[in-house]
């Protein structure tokens, strides 16, 4: 066993840019603020949508709107990305993940003001899955552009696993904001 542990040590610490997934974190700044931000972005994301079920649950005997609230959210995501990849070439990448981060910021701030209104809170969700349509073809665009070449499936494993565990690890933080 030792033998074999020794082999991946080895083979790791040779690669080009260091052993751990995490060095391109500490080698990288910019890559570092962009992952930073991601794991927030997709923290409030994951918090949203735990809160929204909450409520609309709480607030509608309607069972058809907590599963609408699921569907509303990702449909414009998978939909729009399609028409928002080509865009996000031409403009700047860091600006567009920017603005849909703040535009979806202010959504939510907006779905304060509705959290009593279940049919308000879908169509809000949605306006919110436009800016999310539009968040993620950008920030899957912008890694080659900010990290070397020899780097980037490093960093695309990084980033595509901080979004796979913000899956897990967000929608549990929002559980433990509804207990009361």
């Amino acid at each position: 066993m030792t033998k074999y542990f020794f082999t991946i040590k080895i083979y790791f610490d040779e690669q080009k840019g260091g052993g751990s997934m995490f060095s391109i974190l500490s080698d990288h700044r910019l890559y570092l603020r962009m992952w930073l931000s991601q794991v927030i972005s997709y923290l409030g994301d994951g918090i949203t949508r735990v809160a929204l079920i909450y409520l609309i649950g709480k607030s509608s005997s309607h069972s058809l709107l907590i599963g609408m609230v699921i569907f509303v959210q990702l449909f414009p995501t998978a939909v729009l990305s399609l028409v928002f990849g080509p865009l996000v070439d031409r403009f700047s990448k860091r600006r567009l993940m920017v603005f849909s981060d703040l535009y979806r910021m202010i959504i939510v701030l907006c779905m304060a003001a509705f959290a009593h209104s279940p049919i308000i809170l879908l169509v809000l969700l949605g306006l919110h899955g436009i800016g999310t349509a539009l968040f993620v073809p950008a920030q899957s665009s912008i890694v080659p552009s900010i990290i070397p070449k020899e780097r980037i499936p490093e960093a695309i494993a990084l980033s595509n696993g901080t979004a796979s565990a913000m899956q897990i690890i967000a929608p549990a933080i929002g559980g433990l904001f509804s207990f009361k």
